[in-house]
């Protein structure tokens, strides 16, 4: 024991005398100690961690933002990829630098990280993904934006979300609009899940029944009741299924 002590000692004056930038109060030292078959102790790993890893991180963040300002679709992909090295908020300013890149495959993977980082700064993420709605044209992208839309606490969400479901064409955006707004809880979703059920497209009120259990404003049941009678099988199953549901809520 007496060994492990005076390593200690060593150590903190070997770096407090080498290292000025990060003295020893704020570097961690670990030992990890094994007792022998006696009553000895023996040293197995014992290492410093000081201001070089602090120095390792800056140069990592350095290189990661270097590769999403370059010219190289490649490198910006990488930056995207290995931007979950970073901080949250340093994070965030590089998917938000990208999320309108010129390669798809960068716009989709950076827009596709904003829904779990976004809430670093809602409002400006917001912003961004309300440029990317009124410029897309790719159908996946558009579903990935309104994810990061869902994910974020913002007041002016549901009505964003509203104008896109009817702007778009594409069903699975439709869709996945139609399910989210039940998990929004938004004080006028029950209205916008009502007129959903109103559609033309089986698939559409299917989803928006599951929604409104979701939601779980007793009003649906009324709703559904009548939807116990329709020729479509799945139609039935889901309207019997969450009306049980609310019930029991």
């Amino acid at each position: 024991m007496a060994f492990a002590a005076s390593c200690s000692v060593i150590l903190r004056a070997t770096c407090k005398r080498k290292c000025l930038i990060c003295p020893i109060q704020n570097s961690k030292i670990a030992d990890t100690v094994s007792r022998s078959s006696s009553t000895r102790y023996r040293i197995r790993n014992l290492y410093v961690t000081s201001c070089g890893r602090e120095t390792k991180q800056t140069e990592i963040a350095d290189s990661i933002r270097r590769m999403a300002q370059s010219d190289n679709s490649d490198d910006r992909a990488k930056a995207v990829t290995h931007c979950r090295k970073l901080p949250s908020q340093e994070r965030l300013e590089i998917l938000l630098s990208l999320a309108k890149d010129e390669s798809l495959n960068v716009r989709y993977s950076a827009i596709s990280q904003l829904s779990s980082v976004g809430m670093e700064n809602p409002r400006r993420t917001f912003d961004k993904i309300r440029e990317v709605l009124q410029e897309e044209k790719e159908a996946t992208l558009i579903g990935a934006a309104a994810d990061v839309l869902f994910s974020l606490q913002v007041p002016e969400v549901f009505d964003e979300l509203v104008a896109l479901y009817e702007k778009t064409s594409d069903w699975i955006v439709r869709l996945s609009i139609v399910a989210g707004i039940g998990e929004l809880k938004h004080p006028r979703s029950f209205e916008f899940l009502a007129e959903a059920l109103c559609s033309q497209d089986d698939l559409v009120i299917s989803t928006a029944i599951g929604a409104l259990g979701e939601l779980g404003d007793k009003r649906a049941l009324e709703l559904l009741e009548p939807l116990l009678n329709s020729s479509d099988p799945t139609i039935r199953d889901r309207a019997f299924n969450n009306i049980q549901r609310l019930k029991e809520t």
